[in-house]
């Protein structure tokens, strides 16, 4: 049985994660071929859900295999593209290279409708490069932020994200101090 339903992740693949995992990497140096041959097989028991592909651009990624790392995170993007863990590989990539732009560019095309861990992904990506960008980049991720700031206001991961792009990382870890110190306050004054 290749796996278990047409949407189901292939056997094969799941088998190929075990060993990624679990792999005693002294006793078999040979675990990621092992692993990426199974990821190969899998992607014919079901080329839709890109699982397979996503996984191997992770490999490829470990292994300082650029080239390979890029072809496919960029079949598992355009395959799935609103999937967070195929557009974060896809980030990272870019990243690397100094693409920020194509991350952005990335955001906009699959932000529709807005989803939290694309948001929380592309304002974790944005935190490390938002005081190099130009301005006319910085004034769009400022809106993006300020967007997702609206959007997701359950999500304290987002929050935190959008604040330290609109107000800085400074302002917002001293935001984060005087919170801890307040619940210390708090709960010293509960207890006495």
């Amino acid at each position: 049985i290749p796996n278990l339903s047409l949407t189901a992740i292939p056997l094969k693949a799941l088998k190929a994660l075990y060993i990624q995992r679990n792999a005693d990497r002294e006793k078999n140096k040979n675990w990621y071929n092992e692993s990426m041959d199974l990821l190969y097989e899998s992607i014919k028991d079901n080329p839709y859900i890109m699982f397979s592909e996503g996984s191997l651009a992770e490999i490829y990624y470990a292994l300082k295999i650029k080239d390979s790392a890029y072809k496919y995170a960029r079949k598992s993007f355009e395959g799935l593209p609103k999937n967070s863990i195929h557009y974060a590989m896809l980030s990272k990539l870019y990243a690397n290279e100094g693409k920020i732009d194509s991350i952005i560019f990335q955001y906009h095309e699959i932000n529709t409708p807005p989803k939290e861990g694309i948001n929380t992904i592309y304002l974790a990506s944005m935190n490390n490069f938002f005081n190099q960008l130009p301005d006319s980049l910085s004034k769009i991720v400022l809106n993006d932020a300020k967007s997702a700031k609206k959007i997701f206001k359950k999500s304290k991961d987002v929050q935190e994200l959008a604040d330290r792009i609109i107000y800085g990382s400074e302002k917002v870890e001293q935001a984060l101090n005087y919170e801890d110190k307040a619940e210390e306050q708090l709960a010293n004054r509960q207890t006495s």
